[in-house]
């Protein structure tokens, strides 16, 4: 009734569970914020001195006054007394606050628009796997560079190293003219103010435009200095050339070369050397300087000769080919051999092999385990730890195991005697009254 009334329904199920606590959250040090944040103050502590605030006999904070910091400028101008030194920082109780009448203390609330719901979950819990992979590489090659450079990179500075000193001095761009320059511009305005005439300094004559010898002469189209006048004129390129380029180390890409050719020299406990491969696989052969050209010895010279005397006298060339051996002759006249294939088989209908076309078998070096899968581990490391359980292929462990399978059972079993007898009772009744009992006629 009441239910009805109010259009809710009652509901009596179980509360939910509490949510998880005291699980393994990892730990990836200290936040970079808090680190950029240490640094400042230290930078601040050196330039300024250690702030180092302090409790009275109260608890109370003792807060720093002008006087305490020793801005003796500040107090010298405003030519206040110690114990009048107004506080550097404002507490609470130093501002001067009024209520709305309209709101209370706690708020203007009255006004504040009913929430509507998003549509979609905010503030939900997301597992942090650590700083990504990227970020750790940028790191460690800032802190190569900063190890070639000798010098500590900070935001917004690059330290005393780099510092342009000029900048400390505040130049003067427009000075006062000396009084012998301001007598000279005025002298100089009187003369061209008389003779009517504006002055140009590329009307002046220079010493070395004036013939020092009546035998020497100079080419009146040119000076001494060359034919200036025909240079072309230096056109800017419309980029910067010549600029200094920061280095940060080595590629990633190279560390991780050499890391993994460190990798496969011990795994073949070969070292690798450019060009060779050491002395393992080193042709010696080629530590001997070869005459592949020797001269020949005099019987083989005095063989060829009578070689040579021997085929123009018969008018014929010798050849290796009409040469009978003694394999070739039979040794006995009951063993007879067949006359199209010989001992070692019929090797002239063999199909001759083909070139591939490419190497097979060929050696491959491994330079161990890929990053991509070592990165894989130690993210499913990571997880395990969140979890609370090991990660195991085709199975998630005891505690999803279904206990069932451990069993052999029988699906087949031999059936009981009494079942044996019923079955024949039954069959025997069906036979006797003609009619087939079926289970859903009772």
């Amino acid at each position: 009734m009441a239910e009805k009334k109010f259009g809710h329904e009652y509901d009596t199920s179980a509360p939910a569970d509490d949510p998880p606590r005291n699980y393994f959250v990892p730990h990836f040090g200290e936040d970079e914020d808090i680190k950029f944040t240490k640094n400042n103050i230290a930078n601040a502590e050196k330039k300024v001195g250690t702030w180092n605030v302090q409790r009275d006999g109260n608890g109370a904070w003792v807060l720093p006054s002008v006087d305490a910091n020793q801005y003796g400028n500040f107090k010298g101008e405003n030519n206040w007394p110690s114990e009048k030194m107004p506080s550097l920082i404002q507490t609470d109780a130093e501002v001067n606050t009024l209520s709305d009448p309209i709101c209370s203390s706690a708020g203007c609330t009255q006004y504040k628009h009913k929430k509507k719901e998003l549509g979609y979950k905010i503030n939900y819990s997301v597992p942090s796997f650590g700083r990504d992979n990227d970020i750790n590489e940028n790191f460690a090659s800032l802190k190569t560079a900063e190890g070639i450079v000798g010098e500590k990179f900070m935001i917004g500075s690059t330290g005393d190293k780099y510092k342009n000193k000029a900048k400390d001095t505040d130049y003067n761009f427009n000075p006062a003219l000396d009084g012998e320059v301001i007598s000279t511009l005025k002298n100089l305005g009187d003369a061209e103010k008389s003779v009517g005439h504006k002055w140009n300094i590329m009307d002046v004559q220079l010493d070395s435009d004036i013939k020092a010898d009546a035998g020497t002469e100079s080419d009146p189209i040119c000076s001494s200095a060359g034919c200036t006048q025909y240079k072309h004129k230096k056109k800017e390129l419309g980029y910067k050339i010549n600029y200094s380029v920061p280095s940060f180390g080595r590629d990633n890409d190279i560390n991780e070369n050499f890391a993994s050719l460190k990798t496969a020299e011990g795994i073949v406990g070969e070292k690798f050397m450019i060009g060779s491969t050491g002395d393992k696989y080193k042709n010696k052969a080629k530590d001997t300087d070869y005459n592949f050209n020797p001269a020949l010895d005099g019987e083989v010279i005095s063989t060829l000769k009578n070689l040579g005397d021997a085929e123009k006298s018969v008018g014929h060339k010798w050849n290796i080919m009409d040469v009978q051996l003694d394999s070739d002759v039979k040794a006995d006249t009951e063993v007879e051999s067949d006359p199209i294939c010989s001992s070692a088989g019929c090797t002239q209908y063999k199909h001759k092999k083909k070139e591939l076309g490419y190497k097979i078998n060929y050696p491959v070096p491994s330079f161990g385990r890929d990053n991509d899968i070592n990165e894989n581990f130690a993210s499913l490391k990571t997880a395990e730890g969140i979890v609370g359980e090991k990660f195991m292929i085709g199975s998630t462990g005891d505690k999803y195991k279904n206990k069932a399978k451990d069993t052999d059972y029988n699906f087949n079993p031999a059936l009981d005697g009494e079942v044996i007898s019923t079955l024949k009772n039954l069959g025997d009744a069906e036979k006797s009254v003609g009619h087939k009992w079926n289970i859903m006629d009772v």
